[in-house]
């Protein structure tokens, strides 16, 4: 009977350290997939550093286009208010036309009055009429 009680308590002793021998097994096992998990999660941080910066470079060209779309209306408006002058300058440019087209005919005309004084031309070189 010995031999029997021996034999339980060695498969008692048996199973007790399976027991804490699977347990440490199974705490190793988790602590190495936490491990694993908190690399993970390293990587992960890291990959959303990256693509911070990456947005934080987006937004800088953002507002750099943005200056430039800013930067190309004001040059767009200067140059609606050179057109607005030149357009002035045109109107007043046609005016004066008009003004020296009626000078010219009224010196056309004193021409004409000049050129038909007495003993100034022949007789036969004079117009009779203007109409």
């Amino acid at each position: 009977m010995r031999c029997l009680t021996t034999s339980r308590r060695s498969v008692y002793a048996l199973y007790r350290f399976n027991r804490r021998s699977l347990s440490c097994l199974i705490k190793a096992s988790l602590l190495s997939s936490y491990i694993k998990f908190g690399q993970s999660l390293i990587e992960f941080g890291q990959s959303l550093i990256e693509f911070g910066q990456s947005l934080i470079e987006f937004g800088q060209s953002l507002i750099e286009f943005g200056q430039s779309l800013i930067e190309f209306g004001q040059s767009l408006i200067e140059f609606g208010q050179s057109l607005i002058e030149f357009g002035q300058s045109l109107i007043e440019f046609g005016q004066s036309l008009i003004e020296f087209g009626q000078s010219l005919i009224e010196f056309g005309q004193s021409l004409i009055e000049f050129g038909q004084s007495p003993g100034f031309m022949p007789d036969h070189l004079q117009l009779k009429s203007l109409s």
